[in-house]
């Protein structure tokens, strides 16, 4: 199978190469995706180019001098990839969630089938671009559906909130919390805030649209003036695509705003941890280490079963294609 994947994520690179490499590569794509067989997977942890042609080698050399364009410093000890059945099983185990920070989360499976959509929207894939990608998303759907682990998950917003209560004094029903971007993430969790009947939660977006929750109590739409005036709130939740920090050390009004900072690149200064409390996505994600290694025995079943899967995937593939070859031979004969 003539499938490759280059990429980065966050156990193998600092944050701020990676917010770089993220960009770097989502400007890679666009000058790329009408010119071949590639699919871009970008989430908050990962930034990820599959790709299919002729010769695996030669493309993955071309995709590094690309990015070596838009990168000024050192950044390949950083990246990793991928070839063929170990591309596969690699493409298995994150729309499965086995790579996730939160492990077997959900949502890395609509991340990987939007990605797989867009793409085959824009050029014809080659066919091991789409049968990888179909074959993952249904491998991630089996497992969720096969072992307990992935029911007893927890979604980002409960991660959220469960740190809000540690370290914020106030119950949630008098606290004001702002959203910052109308992203797909957000739009996730704020329907679990609504259930806490929070004081006050406004959404701060570039584009103001009054019919967002418009039937939802304590619910405003604001512009993006709102992150100017942070003293109105106790808890503040960003996940917004940005090439600056929207917030700085100097904008924070008081030590008690709790701030989770869900984008990539980073849209919250770091060195606001100095002066109140700032959560990111690894940090978030590093909470559930102690749950990995509490399911170890059905982790090493769910890996048993997608080795085995890539092993039967890639012979189904390969007789395919030989049986196609035969036929046009036949046909030309």
């Amino acid at each position: 199978m003539k499938i490759g994947v280059i990429g980065v994520c966050e156990e193998n690179c600092p944050i701020y190469i990676r917010e770089k490499l993220t960009t770097a590569f989502q400007r890679l794509y666009e000058k790329v995706k009408a010119e071949g067989s590639f699919v871009l997977l970008s989430t908050c942890r990962r930034a990820e180019l599959y790709f299919s042609t002729e010769d695996l080698t030669r493309t993955h050399v071309e995709i590094l001098e690309e990015l070596r364009c838009h990168m000024k410093e050192p950044f390949e000890q950083a990246l990793f990839s991928l070839f063929e059945s170990e591309c596969l099983l690699h493409l298995m185990r994150v729309t499965s969630g086995l790579e996730s920070s939160i492990l077997g989360e959900s949502e890395i499976q609509k991340q990987v089938k939007l990605a797989y959509e867009v793409a085959k929207s824009k050029v014809k894939l080659a066919p091991e671009i789409h049968y990888s990608f179909q074959k993952s998303l249904k491998q991630g759907k089996n497992l969720r559906a096969s072992f307990e682990f992935f029911k007893r998950q927890d979604s980002l917003a409960h991660i959220i909130l469960m740190q809000l209560k540690l370290f914020s004094k106030k119950n949630f029903q008098d606290q004001k919390v702002l959203f910052i971007g109308n992203s797909q993430i957000n739009r996730r969790i704020l329907p679990v805030f609504f259930a806490k009947q929070f004081e006050q939660i406004s959404l701060a977006t570039k584009k103001i649209d009054e019919s967002l929750y418009q039937s939802q109590k304590n619910f405003k739409v604001r512009s993006y003036e709102a992150i100017d005036d942070l003293s109105s709130y106790d808890v503040v939740v960003s996940a917004t695509s940005v090439t600056n920090y929207l917030i700085d050390r100097k904008q924070i009004p008081q030590a008690e705003l709790v701030l989770f900072d869900l984008s990539v690149p980073r849209s919250i200064c770091p060195k606001v941890k100095n002066v109140a409390t700032l959560m990111n996505m690894e940090e978030l994600g590093a909470l559930f280490q102690k749950k990995r290694n509490l399911v170890q025995n059905e982790l090493f079943l769910c890996e048993k079963i997608l080795s085995a899967q890539v092993l039967r995937y890639k012979t189904l593939f390969n007789q395919k294609s030989e049986n196609k070859k035969k036929h046009r031979q036949l046909s030309i004969a």
